[in-house]
């Protein structure tokens, strides 16, 4: 399948939405990818077509691509030019990738999208998810023992 055949079949940017472009083609990817219009393993259309396909610029695309890679959607893999659809083992938990760090960034953007801070259960079902993330890393990431708000 050459590159415009599959770029033709993403659909097209609402540049009067009040949303990102790059996340408009990240949600549109995702899509795709989801209705198994790209397949375990396809590769992706390079950020040179995608950005000839939707009128943008490359980093905008570049931009998009990276939050298919941190939800673990697509991989891209040395060796292997371009960036992948990701299998099964692959796109699992979207908290992959989180350092303990990003987690108390991600508690701070709770709490104020929340108005208040987190009960107690969302804050035990948010530790757990940290420590499994944590477990994941092996400590390798972020602050050696992990924040000391979450290890209560």
């Amino acid at each position: 399948m050459n590159h415009r055949t599959q770029t033709e079949q993403l659909g097209a940017l609402d540049r009067t939405a009040n949303c990102p472009l790059y996340q408009q083609i990240a949600d549109l990817l995702t899509s795709a990818i989801q209705q198994r219009r790209y397949q375990h393993g396809d590769r992706l259309p390079s950020e040179t077509a995608l950005a000839a396909h939707f009128g943008v610029a490359r980093m905008t695309v570049r931009h998009a691509i990276q939050l298919l890679l941190r939800s673990g959607l697509a991989s891209a893999e040395h060796g292997r030019r371009g960036v992948f659809v990701a299998g099964p083992d692959h796109a699992g938990s979207p908290t992959r990738h989180l350092s303990p760090d990003d987690l108390l960034a991600l508690v701070a953007v709770v709490e104020h999208i929340n108005g208040h801070v987190l009960t107690t259960e969302q804050y035990s079902a948010l530790q757990s998810v940290y420590r499994a993330a944590r477990a994941r890393h092996k400590g390798g990431q972020g602050r050696q023992g992990g924040p000391k708000a979450l290890s209560k």
